[in-house]
């Protein structure tokens, strides 16, 4: 009977287990109808270690299905209606759909850390490392799809028929026994013994109690679990594991990657000079490779030209990446900072930025700094303290206020570079022969201070848009034509605007130093990408 009570759910486990695995070891849930066209995990639904997981996606056209940073798969489904799966989908999907739009097609963004594409049915399998990740699945036109979730155990398969299989021969054993036991002879027969009546010690009229269950049940099912686990782990089954979700965040742009954004930013702002040629002149062109201070110099500068009918060719170059400093942001949007063509005596540090995760890198600004000065860039990325990044600030509310109004600046070296925008807006109105009214200067614009940590201190990037106010003189006067298409006049006073990129140097100890500054004029409306 022992033998039986065993083996009997040994085998049915066993069975189970290896009916619903199959002989590629995967235990794979019910295909679930998803009419939104996608489906992605959260970092929470997936939270283990040692689990090799399987997602596929099936649909009529084109599908794919990938595993990623959270931070990239939960910027592309934002605002959409895709279907969200907080939990771990053991049997079938279940989650909740957004009520945006239809999800963008992300088959070809560069960030995947796997991924398969491709006609009807694909099928995606990872093992999870405790890390935090997110599944997307989804079609590329937005159609409706099927999607499944398994977990793949390597040798379960195997092991489950072990199972079965020691369970039937308990059950084998156990039936031998029934049929083959022996029977007592009659003449080894004992006549029963009187038992002597126990007179119960209850109060009357109340019943005893019931006996509670054998233990002996639980004993066996336990023996028969263990025995389960105990196999598994003989046979080298790797048990998953439950880990804390960890804060999710990305190195904005890893060092692999940066030769390859770097190349195919070129590639675009070939296209965007190219827009730009006399006779063209398609300033909003350099869109597709500028963003920020750029964008607004090459805009400014492309009606400028066309203005006063230019006849230069620009010529498009070739860019070769240098070092790069990236910070770990957990968000969009990304930047980095990249060393443009490195090795000479002043290299341009030049930023890049990445709007979302699904926009192309684009040249922000740049500043040309001494090669002897550029700090020496931290693998990965070093975050910034908060008591050093309030210093950082500091000094860059200095240095505004420095751009406004030129004065001395204690605890900030170089400020000789910071004098060149000032002395040569002085030299431009004394060639009109007008009076500068006032010159005030403030942020660029909202996305904050770009700072990254380096072994020599923090190397930060504050922009500015310095506003001249020129004129003041008794009548009206003209100006150069080809800027009065950007240039914003008030009665008697005009506005020049410039935008100001500076490089600067926040060591732990001692006093900040200016890098390098780069500057030009940009139209009077800011540019607020």
């Amino acid at each position: 009977m022992l033998l039986g009570l065993l083996g009997a759910p040994l085998l049915l486990v066993g069975a189970g287990l290896a009916l619903a695995a199959g002989p590629d070891d995967v235990l794979m849930g019910k295909e679930t109808p998803i009419e939104q066209g996608a489906a992605y995990s959260t970092p929470e639904a997936f939270a283990f270690d040692r689990l090799p997981v399987t997602v596929r996606v099936e649909a009529m056209g084109e599908t794919y299905v990938g595993v990623g940073n959270p931070v990239d798969v939960l910027d592309v489904v934002e605002g959409t209606r895709a279907v969200e799966i907080a939990r771990t989908p053991l049997t079938r999907v279940s989650g909740v759909a957004g009520s945006g739009e239809q999800v963008p097609d992300a088959s070809q963004a560069l960030w995947w850390e796997e991924k398969v594409s491709g006609s009807g049915t694909q099928e995606l399998t990872v093992t999870l490392t405790g890390e935090p990740v997110a599944f997307l699945a989804a079609s590329r036109d937005g159609t409706p799809i099927k999607v499944a979730f398994g977990y793949r155990i390597d040798g379960i398969f195997a092991v489950s028929l072990g199972i079965a299989g020691f369970g039937a021969l308990l059950l084998i054993g156990a039936l031998v026994l029934l049929l083959t036991g022996r029977r007592e002879r009659p003449e080894q027969r004992q006549p029963p013994r009187p038992v002597p009546y126990v007179h119960p010690t209850h109060p009357t009229g109340h019943p005893a109690p019931p006996r509670p269950p054998a233990a002996g049940l639980y004993r066996r099912l336990g023996v028969a679990a263990g025995v389960g686990v105990l196999t598994f782990s003989l046979a080298g089954c790797s048990i998953p594991v439950a880990v804390e979700v960890e804060q999710v965040s990305k190195v904005s742009l890893p060092d692999d990657d940066v030769s390859a954004v770097i190349r195919e930013w070129s590639e675009r702002s070939d296209e965007a000079i190219e827009a730009n040629r006399r006779g063209k002149w398609k300033a909003e062109e350099w869109g597709q490779a500028a963003s920020g201070p750029t964008l607004a110099m090459f805009q400014a500068a492309t009606v400028a030209a066309q203005g006063a009918g230019s006849k230069q060719r620009p010529r498009t170059f070739e860019v070769h990446a240098g070092r790069s400093w990236s910070v770990r942001l957990d968000e969009y949007p990304m930047w980095a900072v990249v060393e443009i063509n490195g090795g000479g005596r002043r290299s341009p540090l030049a930023i890049y930025e990445q709007q979302d995760a699904l926009s192309p890198w684009t040249h922000r600004g740049e500043v040309k700094v001494k090669a002897s000065a550029i700090p020496t860039p931290v693998e990965g990325a070093a975050p910034v303290a908060a008591a050093e990044a309030k210093r950082v600030q500091d000094v860059a509310d200095r240095i505004e206020a420095y751009l406004g109004e030129p004065q001395g600046i204690e605890g900030v070296a170089g400020l000789k570079k910071l004098r060149a925008l000032r002395r040569e807006m002085d030299a431009y109105v004394a060639e009109l022969g007008v009076d500068t009214v006032r010159t005030t200067a403030e942020p660029f614009d909202e996305t904050g201070l770009r700072m990254v940590q380096t072994p020599e201190g923090v190397l930060a990037m504050p922009e500015f848009t310095v506003d001249s106010i020129v004129g003041g003189q008794g009548e009206e006067w003209e100006w150069n034509p080809p800027y009065d298409r950007f240039r914003s006049q008030a009665g008697k006073n005009l506005s020049i605007r410039t935008a100001v990129t500076v490089a600067v140097l926040v060591p732990e100890d001692g006093d900040a130093s200016v890098l390098g500054v780069e500057y030009g004029e940009i139209p009077g409306a800011r540019v607020k990408n």
